[in-house]
């Protein structure tokens, strides 16, 4: 059967109703036993015992009323005697109608016969009293008393222990009910736990596997599909998921391949019109006046912009493809640094910003390609130029860092920082995604305006160098983009 989530669902909550049930089912059977010994003592062995109490009570009573009238010759302590006896015997009808035990109607019958057998002789005194022939008093035997009232009192302990057995065996009961109903509680809380993990799991893991395929897409990965194990809707998710990763990897590589071809199909026209276009403002066949310059002018700028964006779509296709060429060769980086803002300059003077280097006096070589690192500071020190309104200032810092924070430098950092409009921390994050535009808190000359390429390249350059790139910002302050190169050499040289 196909364990579907709803059926997941149902069968946890199914079984916890049934571990309640279960404890409550037991609760209520031990409660009825519970009941059932509490009703048997209050039904019996209490009522009796205070009936046999009530019989002490009334047969001392009897006595003391008999004696004082075969004393005193009375006839209210006679009445009172007779009244006693006579409650007496009431009393002692009721235990034998109450009594369920054999033993128990046996001593009360024999209860019975000593107690008429002492009224007998009680009537016979009164009758010696009123003929006047004998003092009845004399005749009153004391040992039958006793043994009487011995008799009630050996009832009445038999019947306590009787009780205390009944309330040893309730608290028995209660103990082994409580011992049980914690650990039902217990087992229905490991249960109950057990069962919430295993159906959270089932539902978190696949949902974890989809929001990192998802990540993973939003990388551009599209050959990583998701491991398929449950057979319920989320199966179905993952392998509908998969299926679509791949179709749209299908389509990425198509794209590729449309772009590396379209890329390399503009690139000799559009070289051939910049040339073209370079050689009339030359004015090589011939003169031109100042309109003519001046869209000459317009189509040279248009055309270096398709040339950098096709250059860029042709680099960034053979760094998808892994077929970017790197020749890795031992290098200093100041001179790459000090070229950067050699080619930035006249830019920078166009706009009044100031440019300046600040570094160590002498930094470790590297294992570099440095066309690559190059084309990195070229386009950190463009951009920063591009965010930065005249008047400011760009630095380059170039200095070593400890890379695993224990205090060995390892590692040589470049920063570069301008006092420009800044980047908003939620495009931050994105800005080295590809095609990604900073959209300007202050405007800038959309002459400048590039492809969207140049970073997301650096940062592939970087990484190839087994380096790193980020960026920090303030809004209204400036930027700070830094890259790290380590000094190990981690990448043979690759011949061009």
């Amino acid at each position: 059967m196909r364990l579907t989530l709803t059926r997941k669902v149902f069968l946890g909550y199914f079984l916890m109703i049934c571990l309640v049930l279960l404890e409550g089912a037991y609760a209520v059977f031990e409660l009825n036993r519970l009941n059932l010994l509490s009703r048997s003592m209050v039904e019996g062995e209490v009522v009796d015992l205070d009936l046999e109490k009530r019989l002490i009570d009334l047969f001392l009573s009897q006595v003391s009323s008999e004696k004082k009238y075969l004393v005193v010759h009375d006839p209210d302590f006679l009445g009172l005697a007779r009244s006693k006896g006579e409650e007496f015997d009431g009393t002692l009808l009721k235990l034998l109608a109450s009594s369920k035990k054999e033993g128990n109607r046996r001593e009360l019958e024999a209860l019975w016969e000593l107690h008429e057998k002492h009224q007998k002789g009680f009537l016979s005194a009164v009758e010696e009293v009123e003929r006047g022939d004998f003092p009845g008093w004399a005749s009153f035997n004391e040992s039958d008393v006793q043994a009487f009232t011995d008799r009630i009192e050996t009832m009445i302990w038999k019947q306590e222990v009787a009780m205390a057995r009944k309330m040893n065996q309730a608290q028995a009961f209660s103990f082994r009910a409580y011992k049980i109903t914690i650990g039902i509680v217990i087992s229905m809380v490991v249960i109950g736990l057990l069962t919430a993990w295993l159906l959270t799991r089932s539902i978190r893991v696949p949902i974890r596997r989809l929001t990192e395929g998802t990540r993973i897409i939003a990388k551009g990965e599209f050959n990583r599909p998701i491991e398929v194990t449950s057979c319920d809707e989320l199966g179905d998710l993952a392998r509908a998921f998969n299926t679509m990763t791949g179709k749209l990897g299908k389509l990425e590589e198509m794209k590729r391949e449309i772009i590396s071809n379209v890329s390399h199909e503009f690139r000799t026209p559009l070289t051939s019109i910049k040339e073209a276009t370079q050689l009339l403002q030359d004015q090589v066949p011939g003169p031109v006046n100042g309109k003519q310059q001046k869209l000459l002018g317009i189509i040279q700028e248009g055309t270096a912009k398709l040339v950098r964006l096709i250059n860029n779509l042709l680099d960034l296709s053979r760094i998808r493809a892994g077929m970017m060429q790197y020749h890795f060769e031992k290098s200093d980086l100041l001179p790459i640094l000090r070229r950067g803002i050699s080619n930035i300059r006249f830019l920078a003077d166009l706009k009044g910003v100031s440019l300046g280097l600040e570094s160590e006096e002498a930094l470790p070589s590297l294992f570099l390609d440095h066309e690559k690192i190059e084309e990195v500071v070229n386009n950190l020190l463009s951009n920063a130029v591009k965010f930065t309104s005249g008047g400011g200032t760009i630095r380059i810092r170039a200095e070593r860092v400890a890379g695993d924070g224990q205090g060995s430098f390892d590692r040589i950092r470049v920063c570069v920082e301008d006092n420009g409009t800044g980047i908003e921390a939620e495009e931050l994050s994105r800005i080295f995604d590809r095609f990604r535009q900073v959209d300007p808190i202050m405007g800038y000359d959309k002459k400048l305006k590039g492809t969207g390429l140049g970073l997301s390249i650096c940062q592939y350059y970087i990484e190839e160098h087994g380096g790193r790139i980020w960026a920090e910002s303030d809004v209204g302050r400036g930027s700070r983009f830094f890259f790290e190169l380590p000094l190990a050499k981690e990448k043979e040289a690759v011949p061009v």
